[in-house]
């Protein structure tokens, strides 16, 4: 059994966030919610998805699971209470605004009317009002070499154990 690390990756180098990205675009391979999201354009995934994680560096958290060559195997893409991914200007700057100008003009329309209210409306649907208040973790992947692993769960567990919680509610968009 490979020795693995679980920690928080703080203020992540270029080629870490490509490692990241990496993991998680061959997590979701094929997958159809990174496909609707990028308007079926697989061009623009990684474009996306580096928006995406260095939002965490900027102003949420980064859990990564390594091994003992420092290989990124898994990663958590979280925010704390009281942020929430692209809530501010900084955080759309970083790769998101570059990003939603290159989608096709259905993809845009398909974020602003579709998945921003419906996403922002069933949170509160099953969460309640307090949902601004609770950790979330927009992106959990392990790449498929080593999933079933237990590095996802390792990753839960770490941000559990930082936020002092001992039961999840997992409310999630999931692939094999």
């Amino acid at each position: 059994m490979t020795s693995t690390t679980t920690r928080v990756l703080v203020r992540p180098a270029d080629d870490q966030v490509e490692s990241i990205v990496g993991v998680i675009r061959r997590a979701f391979k094929g997958d159809i919610t990174l496909s609707s999201m990028t308007g079926r354009n697989v061009n623009l995934e990684a474009l996306l998805l580096r928006s995406m994680v260095r939002a965490a560096a900027l102003e949420g958290t980064i859990y990564v699971v390594t091994d003992v060559y420092n290989t990124i195997l898994s990663v958590g893409v979280c925010f704390q209470p009281g942020t929430r991914m692209f809530s501010s200007e900084a955080q759309r700057a970083l790769g998101w605004d570059e990003f939603f100008q290159k989608i096709s003009e259905e993809a845009r329309d398909w974020w602003t009317t579709q998945i921003f209210r419906k996403h922002r409306e069933a949170l509160n649907d099953h969460l309640g009002a307090h949902y601004l208040d609770s950790w979330f973790a927009n992106i959990i992947a392990t790449d498929p070499e080593h999933q079933r692993k237990g590095y996802a769960t390792s990753i839960v567990r770490a941000v559990c154990a930082r936020v002092g919680i001992l039961v999840v509610f997992v409310w999630a968009l999931l692939t094999d």
